[in-house]
């Protein structure tokens, strides 16, 4: 064996000596972040989605001040009673600090307190003024989920009808109001709304029998302040299926009931997994449930080899997922076979961090101008272990940044060098060259960095996207 085994167990030493003030380091950020105090936005965000995903329409409530108890549960209350998930509690003053209190405001918070919504410290005190930590937060979050997930199973009401969407057609030319198309047993129903630009979007949130009429709930979504739009007339239509037993006898007479909404954004976090290139399949998106996580594949197919996918964002838009992708095109001077290709970038994202299934996603695609600068840096050093992460970790300084490179081998005798680094629009590339072992080697993972240094003069302001290639 090349490798002795005492410089093995120095590396492992090494590790777990570090590791722990990591541990230690970690379980404090988390009491941090859980003490940390919830703004009015990142709270009533939170509940539209929430909301949303069992069906309910709610205009989020926007602002940067700290989120109080008395705000938060009169909001949450006020849903909840207005939906008839809970009901009104009677004008009881249990809590000393709510004896001035309106006798309405006192009814709602009682119906929070009474359906275990809301918790107190002090059988006396309920403290409105308090503000809303993260802990906090997500404790009312998850009882209210908890209770929407009981009403969603048990307590439908009878007068909400049932329907599945068949697709979401846009043209230049339509006419307004819904049309009624009918089955031996099913009903297709066509949605259309007018709009004035493109770049609206709408949905149908939920159909109710009021009266002796069917009532079409509508979300309708304008175009977002970034988005580029074109002043043309178009028309959005809705294809929905209704079983007619939900329905009874004909003639239905359906109408429409408008919500102007503003189009809720929200950044998700993700994480790269893997990156895949075969020469058969289909381009699309796949999702896949893996325990508490979600993962995201993009498959995209290419003329030639030397395509790569780059995730931008992840996030959601309303009810929908967008995948914000770049399509990095191979570098102008290489010869490149024509040989159909397909690259497969997989993401993963936690369970928690999105809505209910299923998970509506579509891409949002650019290409990649290609303006290329090779970038100046310094090899500080190398090392190998055989505990680790690929990827690359950036350290910014006063005037220079330092990068180290990692990347995951099964042998300890491939070998690694970093060929160039290259600048592009708004990313740098990092190319690396791999020397693979001769035919006999020693099969053991081991992970090998490399540590480079570059001048900030070569590479501007913050932030910096690294990406490793090659």
């Amino acid at each position: 064996m090349r490798k002795q085994l005492p410089a093995l167990l120095l590396v492992v030493v090494i590790i777990a000596t570090m590791a722990a003030p990591v541990l230690a380091d970690k379980n404090q950020s988390q009491k941090v972040s859980d003490n940390k105090l919830v703004t009015r936005e990142e709270f009533f965000l939170e509940l539209s989605f929430l909301l949303e995903d069992y069906g309910y329409s709610w205009d989020t409530i926007r602002g940067k001040e700290k989120l109080t108890r008395l705000e938060m549960s009169l909001v949450i209350g006020g849903i909840l009673i207005d939906e008839g998930i809970i009901s009104e509690a009677k004008d009881t003053i249990l809590f000393k600090d709510l004896k001035n209190m309106s006798k309405d405001h006192r009814k709602i918070i009682m119906a929070l307190y009474e359906n275990g919504i809301v918790e107190v410290k002090n059988k006396t005190i309920y403290n409105p003024n308090g503000k809303v930590t993260v802990e906090e937060a997500r404790k009312v979050l998850e009882r209210i989920e908890k209770l929407l997930e009981k009403t969603k199973n048990c307590c439908k009401d009878e007068n909400f009808i049932p329907f599945k969407l068949m697709g979401t057609v846009e043209s230049s030319q339509g006419k307004e109001g819904v049309a009624v198309n009918s089955t031996s047993n099913k009903v297709i129903l066509s949605v259309t709304k007018k709009f004035n630009t493109t770049g609206y979007s709408m949905e149908v949130k939920k159909i109710r029998k009021v009266k002796n009429e069917f009532e079409v709930e509508l979300s309708i979504y304008p175009p977002r302040k970034d988005e580029y739009v074109v002043r043309a007339t178009t028309y959005i239509t809705v294809y929905l299926q209704i079983d007619k037993a939900y329905l009874g006898r004909e003639p239905y007479d359906f109408y429409l009931k408008d919500n102007i909404r503003d189009l809720v954004v929200k950044d998700i976090p993700f994480k790269e997994k893997r990156v895949e290139t075969f020469y058969n399949g289909n381009e699309g998106t796949v999702v896949k449930m893996e325990g508490n996580k979600v993962l995201i594949s993009i498959t995209k197919k290419f003329s030639t080899p030397g395509y790569s996918i780059r995730i931008n964002k992840f996030r959601r838009i309303g009810s929908k997922y967008e995948v914000d992708i770049t399509i990095v095109p191979p570098e102008r001077n290489m010869m490149l076979p024509e040989l159909i290709t397909y690259v497969r970038k997989t993401i993963e994202v936690d369970k928690d961090k999105l809505g209910m299934e299923p998970y509506n996603i579509y891409l949002k695609e650019s290409i990649e101008d290609l303006k290329e600068e090779n970038i100046p840096f310094k090899v500080m050093g190398n090392f190998e272990t055989y505990n680790g992460k690929e990827g690359i970790v950036v350290k910014e300084e006063k005037d220079k940044v330092l990068i180290w490179v990692t990347r995951r081998f099964s042998s300890s005798d491939y070998s690694m060098a970093v060929e160039k680094v290259v600048s592009r629009n708004n990313s740098y590339g990092i190319y690396t060259i791999i020397a693979p072992p001769m035919e006999d080697y020693l099969p053991v993972i081991t992970y090998k960095t490399i540590y480079l240094e570059i001048d900030k003069n070569h590479i501007g302001n913050p932030p910096y996207n690294f990406i490793l290639e090659g």
